[in-house]
C-alpha cells in the first residue's frame, strides 16, 4: 500500500508512505506535520527528515508556514526528551528559513522548563539571543 492513490484525501491521509511529490510540497509537509505532532511525535521528526532528503526547500516556505513547521518540530523534539534535536531544529530554522521568531522561542523555553531541561533551555535562549534583530516581548521567556 503506497501513497499513490487516485483519491486525494486518501493520499493525504497516508502519512506513512508519502510520495516524493508530497515530500517536496511545503504546504503538504506543514499540514502533515500539524497532524503528526499531535498524534505521532516521533513520526513527525522522521517526516521532516524524509522531506528534506527528498528535496523540500524549506527556504521557499511562506514565513507563517516555516514558523508552523519549526514550532511543531522543536516542541516535538522536546516532548520526546530530545532537547539537543530541538536545538538542531532551531539552527536549521535560522539557516534555512526566515529565522526563529519570539513565539517559537517562548514555546521552546516553556516546554524545556516544564520538562526540567534547564541547561538546554539556557542553551536555546543563548542561541536565539545571538540574533540581535529578534525582539523578545513575551515575559514568560525571561
Amino acid at each position: 500500500a503506497g501513497g499513490n492513490s487516485s483519491n486525494n484525501s486518501e493520499a493525504f491521509l497516508d502519512l506513512q508512505n508519502p510520495t516524493r511529490e508530497q515530500l517536496c510540497d511545503g504546504a503538504w509537509v506543514v499540514a502533515a506535520m500539524q497532524h503528526l505532532c499531535r498524534t505521532q511525535v516521533q513520526r513527525s521528526l522522521e517526516l521532516y527528515r524524509d522531506a528534506t532528503r527528498a528535496g523540500l526547500d524549506v527556504g521557499a516556505l511562506k514565513p507563517a508556514q516555516s514558523a508552523e513547521l519549526f514550532t511543531g518540530l522543536v516542541t516535538s523534539a522536546i516532548r520526546l526528551n530530545q532537547p539537543r534535536d530541538a536545538l538542531k531544529m532551531l539552527r536549521e530554522c535560522r539557516q534555512k528559513s526566515s529565522g526563529v521568531n519570539s513565539a517559537l522561542l517562548a514555546s521552546a523555553t516553556r516546554m524545556c522548563t516544564s520538562k526540567q531541561f534547564y541547561k538546554e533551555c539556557l542553551e536555546i535562549y543563548e542561541f536565539v539571543a545571538e540574533d540581535k534583530s529578534l525582539v523578545v516581548d513575551d515575559r514568560s521567556v525571561w
